[in-house]
This record gives C-alpha cells, sequence and structure tokens, in this order.
C-alpha cells in the first residue's frame, strides 16, 4: 500500500507564482504576505479536517443461521485446485458471530450509532475488462478454533453474498477487499464498483455540524491505510439515487487512526452469481483495523442543513473534480475503469459498517410512523370510521403524511371523510396532521381477512420516516349486535380538565361503559367505569371527568367500550379533543415515553445559558439532579441521571431564568 500526501500541501507555491510581480511591493509585501500564511493555515486545516479514529466501544451479536457446503477454492486462485467444507455463522459453534460498533469516543464527545437513520446502500459499478455483473467480493473474519483442521474454511459472520445488504448495517468482521480496484490483484480479487452510496431516505439534520458524521474502518497495516475520496449527498430523486453532492474531500493515509489489538484472521471471498451458487476462498491472511471519522463539518455541510447521505469513491478521482462530476458515475473520466490495486488508487478494504453517529444533542432524526392494527370490523358495505395515522418527530412537528399504498378493491376502500363529504383515498396522496382523524374504511361484503395499507410522516424539517404498516382486520363472522343505542357521545376541555358527555336513546341487559383514552388514537387505556341503567327505553345521559393535569399531548382520544351483561361489547366512534393554547405550547417534550434506559427532552429555550434538570418522584423527592448548557431555541437533551432511577412516574422539571416547565415521564 502507497501513502499519498495531500496535494493541499503545496498551495503556497502555486499562490506565489500566480502574484503579479507589480503587486508586491513594499508597501503591500507585508500585508499579503500575512494574508497568504492564512489562507495557507486554513487550507492546511481543511485538508487535515479528519479525525482519527482510535478509542472505540464494540459489542457482538449471535448469529442466527448455520450454512455449510463443499465446494473448491475460488476460480483463478491459488486455492481453485482443492475442494473444501465452508461453515458460516453457528455452524462454526462461535459464540458471537457479528462485532459491531457500540459508540466511538473522541476527545470527551461520545459518538453513538444511530439505529434509526433509515438508511441504505446502493453500490454502483460499471463493467471492466476483467469483472462483469454482480460480482460478490467481501472478507470475513476466520474463527481459527474451527477452522483449524485442514481443507475447512470456518467463517464467523452468517452467510451473505449480497454485498450491499452486507454493507446496509454495522458490522466490524466484515467487508469488501480492493473496493475499487479493477485490476492488478494477483489472486483476481478485482471489483467492478465505482462508488459506494450510503442514502438516508429521510434525510439527516445536524444541530452541532461537528458532532454528527460519518465512521469509516478499513482492514490493513497501521499506518497504511488506504485513500479514498468522500462526499456529502445533498439531493436525491424518488429512488434514492444521488441528483446532488457536495465538493468532494480527499482522506489520506495519514488521516486514519490504528485501532489497538484489533488484528484479526481473515479470509477473502467471491462468487460470480452467473457461474456459482456460492461464495469460494481466494485468499487469507492476518491484518489490524484502522478508522477515521469524517463529520459534517469536515464536508462542508452547515449546521441544520439536511443531507440524504455519503458516497464513496476511488482516490484516481482527478483532484479537479467537483461536486457536479460526482453524479454521473458511468463518466469514465472522473470514474476510471482501469483501477489498479498495485497503486493504493482503488485497494480500500473497506469495513461493511455505513451509517451516521452522533454526539449527544448532535442530530434530529427523521420522525418514527408506527405501525397500527385496530379491533376487527365486520365485511358489511358500511363506512367505518378507523383510528388516525400516528408518527412521532424529534423536532417535534409532523408537517403532513403521505399514503404509501392503499388496499385492493377486492379489500374494500379507504375514505377521508370531513363530516358527510367522504371520497376515496389514492395512493401517494398528501395527508395534513388534522386529516389523519378523518379516515374510515368500506370493507368489500365479499372480503375475509386481514386488509393493509402503508404509510410514511414528514416533519417541518422535511424528513421522511420509515414506511408503517396499518393493519384493519376483516371478518364475516356473525356477531350479536349490543342492545345499546348512542346517539352522542361529545366533549369539551377546560384548564385540562375534559367533561365528556354521552346519551343513549336504548338500553336492554347493559352492564357498564368502559370509559377509554388515548394519545394516538390507537393505544388505548381505561380510565374509569361508569354503570349503565340496564334496560331503558327512553333517552339516557352519562358524564365523566377526566384530569389532563400531567398530559403533554396536543391531542387527546377518547372511546367507550359498551359492555352488555353476557361480557359482550362493541366501541363507540372515536371522539378527538385538541387541548387549549396553554396546554398545548410544546416548550418541553420528552421521549420516548415511557423509557428503559436513555431518556431524551427536547427544550424550547428563549435566551442562550445554563438550565437546571430536575427528577422528582409523585412524593415530591428528588431524585436527580444535574445542568446543561441551551442555545436559544430548540434543543435536544440527554437526560443521562434517568437511566440509574428506578420504575416509576416522575416529574422532569427544566428551570432557567426562573422559569420552570414539568412534564411527567414514566420508566418501565
Amino acid at each position: 500500500m502507497k501513502t499519498y500526501n495531500n496535494q493541499l500541501n503545496n498551495k503556497s507555491s502555486v499562490i506565489a507564482a500566480v502574484l503579479p510581480g507589480s503587486i508586491l511591493t513594499t508597501k503591500n509585501r507585508g500585508s499579503i504576505y500575512l494574508l497568504l500564511l492564512l489562507c495557507i493555515t486554513f487550507l492546511l486545516q481543511q485538508a487535515n479536517a479528519q479525525t482519527p479514529i482510535v478509542n472505540v466501544s464494540i459489542g457482538n451479536i449471535a448469529a442466527t443461521t448455520a450454512t455449510s457446503y463443499n465446494t473448491s477454492g475460488a476460480v483463478g486462485s491459488s486455492f481453485s485446485a482443492t475442494n473444501y467444507n465452508y461453515t458460516f455463522g453457528t455452524a462454526t459453534q462461535a459464540v458471537n458471530n457479528q462485532k459491531k460498533l457500540n459508540s466511538l469516543t473522541m476527545g470527551q464527545e461520545i459518538y453513538s450509532y444511530v439505529q434509526n437513520a433509515n438508511s441504505f446502500v446502493k453500490i454502483r459499478r460499471i463493467n471492466n475488462s476483467i469483472v462483469t455483473g454482480k460480482r460478490t467480493l467481501l472478507w470475513l473474519e476466520k474463527n481459527t478454533v474451527a477452522g483449524g483442521s485442514a481443507n475447512k474454511v470456518a467463517v464467523v459472520p452468517q452467510y451473505n453474498d449480497n454485498m450491499e445488504s452486507v454493507f446496509d448495517g454495522n458490522s466490524l468482521n466484515q467487508g469488501t477487499d480492493n473496493l475499487f480496484a479493477n485490476q492488478g490483484d494477483g489472486n483476481g480479487n478485482n471489483n467492478n464498483i465505482e462508488r459506494l452510496d450510503v442514502i438516508f431516505a429521510g434525510g439527516v439534520i445536524s444541530t452541532y455540524n461537528n458532532k454528527v458524521g460519518f465512521a469509516l474502518f478499513e482492514r490493513g497495516a497501521d499506518n497504511e491505510h488506504d485513500p479514498f475520496v468522500i462526499a456529502a449527498v445533498t439531493s436525491i430523486d424518488q429512488n434514492g439515487n444521488p441528483t446532488g453532492y457536495a465538493n468532494p474531500v480527499r482522506v489520506n493515509t495519514g488521516n486514519w487512526g490504528n485501532i489497538p489489538n484489533s488484528a484479526l484472521d481473515y479470509y477473502v471471498v467471491r462468487r460470480n452469481p452467473l457461474t456459482e451458487p456460492n461464495l469460494r476462498m481466494s485468499t487469507s491472511g492476518k491484518q489490524n483495523i484502522g478508522g477515521v471519522f469524517i463529520t459534517l463539518k469536515d464536508l462542508g455541510i452547515a449546521t441544520g442543513v439536511k443531507i440524504y447521505g455519503y458516497s464513496v469513491i476511488g482516490y484516481d478521482l482527478p483532484a479537479g473534480a467537483i461536486a457536479a462530476n460526482l453524479v454521473d458515475y458511468t463518466n469514465n473520466t472522473y470514474f476510471p475503469t482501469n483501477t489498479s490495486s498495485a497503486t493504493s488508487q482503488g485497494g480500500i478494504d473497506l469495513i461493511a459498517l455505513t451509517g451516521v453517529l452522533s454526539a449527544p444533542e448532535g442530530i434530529i432524526l427523521p420522525p418514527t410512523a408506527e405501525n397500527i392494527q385496530i379491533p376487527s370490523m365486520m365485511n358489511t358495505s358500511s363506512l367505518t370510521a378507523i383510528s388516525p395515522l400516528d408518527a412521532t418527530a424529534a423536532s417535534g412537528n409532523i408537517e403532513f403524511y403521505t399514503i404509501v399504498s392503499v388496499p385492493s378493491a377486492s379489500q374494500g376502500l379507504l375514505h377521508l371523510c370531513n363530516n358527510d363529504n367522504c371520497n376515496p383515498i389514492l395512493a401517494g396522496q398528501v395527508l395534513a396532521p388534522a386529516e389523519i382523524n378523518m379516515l374510515s374504511f368500506v370493507p368489500n361484503p365479499s372480503y375475509n381477512g386481514t386488509v393493509e395499507f402503508n404509510y410514511s410522516a414528514t416533519d417541518s424539517h422535511q424528513q421522511v420516516s420509515n414506511i408503517a404498516t396499518y393493519t384493519i382486520p376483516v371478518t364475516s363472522t356473525t356477531q350479536s349486535v349490543l342492545p345499546v343505542n348512542i346517539v352522542s357521545f361529545t366533549g369539551n376541555i377546560n384548564n385540562k380538565l375534559v367533561q365528556l358527555n354521552w346519551q343513549t336513546s336504548q338500553e336492554n341487559n347493559s352492564s357498564y361503559f368502559e370509559v377509554q383514552r388515548s394519545s394516538n388514537g390507537s393505544n388505548f387505556e381505561s380510565i374509569s367505569t361508569i354503570t349503565a341503567k340496564g334496560n331503558i327505553g327512553t333517552i339516557s345521559s352519562y358524564q365523566e371527568k377526566d384530569d389532563l393535569f400531567f398530559y403533554t399531548g396536543n391531542i387527546v382520544y377518547y372511546r367507550l367500550k359498551m359492555v352488555d351483561t353476557d361480557g359482550k361489547f362493541k366501541f363507540s366512534k372515536v371522539l378527538m379533543i385538541k387541548l387549549n393554547n396553554a396546554t398545548s405550547i410544546n416548550i418541553l417534550k420528552a421521549w420516548p415515553l415511557p423509557f428503559s434506559l436513555q431518556l431524551t427532552a427536547a427544550y424550547s429555550s428563549d435566551v442562550s445559558g445554563e438550565i437546571k434538570i430536575n427528577l422528582t418522584n409523585m412524593n415530591g423527592s428528588m431524585v436527580a439532579a444535574s445542568s446543561a448548557k441551551v442555545q436559544k431555541g430548540y434543543n435536544n437533551i440527554s437526560i443521562n441521571q434517568a437511566q440509574t432511577i428506578p420504575s416509576g412516574t416522575y416529574l422532569l422539571t427544566i428551570t432557567t431564568n426562573g422559569k420552570s416547565e414539568t412534564i411527567k415521564v414514566v420508566k418501565q
């Protein structure tokens, strides 16, 4: 492997050469030289902005599958004439089969691997004179115990010959060999890969651009890790293909860090999907792991600017390449198809860890849309109101929802009903937050089974959530109609106290009403039970109050469970109540609720400065106290003390400048 010096190290001589001599007068020379010195210093700082990784926390994941087969070594390698017994995953008898990155430490900051950034990997290939098609070329950690016998190839990770799938995860003991090398490897380990894209479909926004970034790791000798080029993806099309980039950043051998005690034995395996059913060994060895961390700031991305991922490119990208030259990976002016591993231009043995890492409070993640399943309904042709969609956003606001797919006509029709005006919903239709409470479904009378449709949510930063599934069970089983007729079900709120009222026109053998409340319209909990009149043929009125002192949402949902003396029951329509302005001010919010370990608070501060954070139990006793620095406006705060408190209900209070905000949190 060769070491490549950053080309910016020669900037001083280039700048001096183009300055006209007439400018360098005695009067101007001092100030110009000072300016040049500042420029050179800036350029050198930019050239070496990447941070070597030397301190990592590694965990393990046990394999769930076992794969074994017998075949020869890879065609064209020195092992091709020998047959081997190959074992992968649990077949190797390994307890922990995949090493994963938990976190890395740089300075005083701990950067954690973000699990829900909704990323996926695309490997961009161009056929060359040696490799065509979707060749799989991987290196995998060797199980030295299980592979101790002759003609035995024992691999620790479980079998996977899809390179995009291998790289779409958090794995430190597998990767690819010679990622961008098209020729020059004596064992035939060449690729036809010109660009590796890691795409975040919903985008990623940093609250501090120097606290969010990407960690890249490589298998190789210490201080000899291969250079590469990286660029942030600034826009994508509807299929997730990059359409815009920030300017490329060159990462050199000197930017890598050496991970202590990281040496591992490995096999290189490959497969031609047109001629080979399984992976075959082509070489083996033992090397260390190196790492480099590249922040959004390093990539030229400002705080608050959304990006859609990053691309890794071979080091033989021409030095003059700009952002616009990165989009078309088929242009061999910028993506040569004759890159040789012998020059280290494309020989990076990239480890299969992709995604984003963030320090606490450093990132605003895309929203999370929840899977929903509602109680079963009869397959009549009547229009039935269903529970609303449900999503949460770290930014605090869902801008709109998108119906990704709708049920087939043979199952029924999904409708949007505004009062008595109902219209079918189409795939791709966008719903405002208020409209998600207006959904109804008409089952097809001939259908009996499970109905599903999909949706996503977009927040105020235009970040898109995962795609969630909404499930509607439909049954044709004849059910007796309960002898309770609800005439009306209404409610109003005054100073966090909800007054619910309902009337029945007829009751026969009715037992009781269970009043249920929900924060999302899908998951309800019982809050009280009201005894029914039993048998009555006239109008009967009922009421119940609900104190929302500890409720933190902007909308609350209610429904009635009407139970008769035989235990049969049915539900009323869902009642939605919007809280008044005093209730709905979103100065302080916490998630997840309930939480088990990590608790994060979103706090909108009027000024920059220090805040006090207190956790008290319901008896008023303080169980944890801390402080934090905040900026004026929106802040994400990790409540680390919450990890050590026992399960229960607590009040979280944040105080600044004599002003306090309190919400209820629950630890499970």
